[in-house]
């Protein structure tokens, strides 16, 4: 059975990008260049198209293409094109370079707090290409996304919560608050979330000399506890969401409600107070 579903989903791949023209990689024997995009796990870069063209999969996805010398034009997400199986990429951008022969390039993609960024570097160190991507509702309107846009966390949220600023690098995030078991390391500067342990409220809680936080990871949130000392703490306004999200986020949620996890405006405000309060320049989170 799951051999059989495995082929229908290639077969609807083909159907559904059989309309578009595809990608031809130049023959080994001819002048060409190696473009590679990165095997990094999580959210990574991904080929929308090369040159116009999509790009041919048999069974499966190829991140390693040849190309042809000279103009190279790429179109690229943090997924690929929408199949039974995924969603349509929401942070897309379009990059251009020259290719040299012999060369190999790699499309990296990377996160700077709520900017999404891809980048193409030669064997040789050098940045070829760069750019900034836009959500898809950027680029192309909430109306025309049918309302599946929503409006931003905004102040005037009634209610306030706890976070607070890790004072030292290498801080550890424990899996308990009494074990021994470190999963993570904060930085100096980094922001974190109070998480009461039943998740009823945004208010720090202390047990064993630690607290339970929580702080955005890529497209979730990870929940850990931190020793007391490492945290400078503050408190943060609540925000007001959209009220046509579905389900609704919590009172004091502290993220944005878009495809990446990040702090919401209303917490940047506070955190930012702090980080100031503090002398503290403040670290990627």
């Amino acid at each position: 059975m799951r051999k059989g579903m495995g082929l229908i989903g290639i077969v609807a791949v083909t159907a559904l990008s059989g309309c578009a023209a595809h990608y031809h990689m130049p023959a080994e024997s001819e002048p060409h260049a190696m473009l590679s995009f990165d095997q990094g796990k999580g959210a990574r870069a991904w080929p929308l198209t090369l040159n116009g063209g999509r790009p041919i999969y048999v069974i499966r996805y190829r991140r390693i293409f040849r190309i042809g010398v000279g103009a190279m034009r790429l179109k690229v997400g943090e997924t690929r094109w929408g199949d039974i199986n995924h969603y349509d990429p929401f942070f897309t951008c379009d990059l251009s370079f020259d290719a040299e022969a012999g060369r190999r390039y790699l499309v990296s993609m990377r996160w700077e707090e709520d900017h999404c960024w891809y980048a193409v570097t030669a064997d040789n160190g050098t940045k070829v290409a760069e750019c900034e991507a836009l959500e898809r509702c950027e680029q192309i309107g909430a109306r025309a996304q049918g309302g599946l846009c929503q409006k931003p966390p905004a102040p005037g949220g009634v209610g306030k919560g706890e976070g607070a600023i890790c004072i030292r690098d290498d801080a550890p995030v424990y899996r308990s608050p009494d074990g021994t078991r470190v999963f993570r390391t904060l930085k100096r500067g980094n922001a974190v979330v109070a998480v009461e342990p039943k998740g009823r409220a945004w208010e720090f809680y202390e047990e064993s000399g630690r607290t339970r936080i929580a702080f955005p990871d890529g497209f979730d949130r990870s929940i850990g506890w931190m020793k007391v000392e490492d945290l400078a703490r503050f408190t943060y306004d609540f925000c007001v969401f959209d009220p046509g999200l579905a389900p609704s986020p919590p009172p004091g949620y502290p993220f944005t409600t878009g495809k990446r996890m990040i702090w919401n405006v209303c917490f940047k405000k506070a955190r930012d107070a702090k980080l100031k309060d503090l002398g503290v320049v403040g670290a990627e989170d």
